[in-house]
């Protein structure tokens, strides 16, 4: 099993310490100035393909690239984390889950516009999923291939429907299946992190199961302070209400046909997303709707 050089010598700093900190700067912009190759836990070189630095500058993390043990003719292995001293300090991968799809991979986010969250979160999105990383600590803490996420109007979170897991050949999901909801918030995954959590399942994400299969991404209240999903169960048409903790606030049946291979598609059906949004996004929709008890 592949092991960071963190996990290897739990001596070695997390971050570049303030007495370090020029010695630090100068070895990543002479890495940046000539993209030269540099040492990494034995003879093996590595270049410096992005370096992702925060707004007060106090924060860095790095896209590194590994030739791949295949041959020049096959594509690099991209890793992320920092350089300490000169050192490549791979970031811890909170991550990977058992189905092996679902993990976005490190090369995509270098074609990605990056953002922060409290100078410290880096975080980056396309229209597959998303990567939040805490560069203090050198975890990345969400790198994940979504159905459909969408990120809270009035703060720094996201909600998601997770990805999933289907055998490659597989055209329906099962009557029975019930999507998956993620609360994509930085700040808790980040205390959640040091805690001793179950390898590859994403326990350090706020989730829920929802009471059916979701027919199109989520929608976001105006103030945030709340989102809704459109939901088919046995035939019926629901939207359900939710806060920002996951707690179901309200739920009411929807006039919406939608038939049982579309409803059951391993794919979200992007053409029902129009008439979700403007369900959702509708003030009287929840009007008449009964209010879920409490947990």
């Amino acid at each position: 099993m592949n092991t960071s050089l963190a996990e290897q010598n739990p001596h070695l700093p997390e971050g570049p310490h303030a007495m370090s900190r020029f010695l630090y700067k100068a070895a990543v912009l002479a890495v940046a100035l000539t993209n030269s190759s540099l040492c990494y836990a034995g003879n093996e070189d590595f270049s410096v393909k992005k370096i992702f630095t925060s707004p007060s500058s106090h924060h860095d993390l790095v896209v590194v690239a590994y030739p791949s043990p295949l041959g020049a003719k096959n594509p690099p292995i991209e890793k992320i984390g920092k350089l300490l001293n000169g050192i490549f300090v791979e970031a811890t991968n909170l991550a990977h889950t058992v189905y092996t799809r679902e993990y976005h991979g490190n090369g995509w986010i270098l074609d990605q516009a990056d953002h922060w969250i409290a100078d410290r979160y880096l975080w980056a999105a396309d229209e597959f999923g998303l990567f939040v990383a805490d560069a203090e600590t050198n975890t990345i803490l969400f790198n994940n291939v979504l159905e459909a996420y969408a990120k809270n109007p009035a703060a720094d979170e996201w909600v998601a429907i997770r990805f999933r897991p289907s055998a490659r050949i597989q055209e329906y999901l099962e009557e029975k299946f019930q999507d998956s909801l993620l609360l994509v918030d930085p700040a808790h995954m980040a205390a959640q992190s040091p805690r001793d959590l179950p390898e590859d399942s994403l326990a350090h994400v706020k989730s829920m199961r929802i009471d059916g299969v979701a027919l199109a991404p989520p929608e976001w209240a105006a103030d945030g302070s709340r989102f809704a999903v459109l939901v088919w169960k046995n035939g019926a048409v629901s939207a359900l209400q939710y806060d920002t903790n996951l707690r179901e606030t309200a739920r009411t049946a929807i006039d919406l046909q939608v038939d049982r291979e579309t409803a059951l598609s391993v794919w979200l059906k992007k053409d029902l997303a129009p008439a979700a949004k403007k369900i959702l996004s509708d003030p009287g929709t929840f009007q008449s709707a009964t209010a879920s008890p409490s947990p």
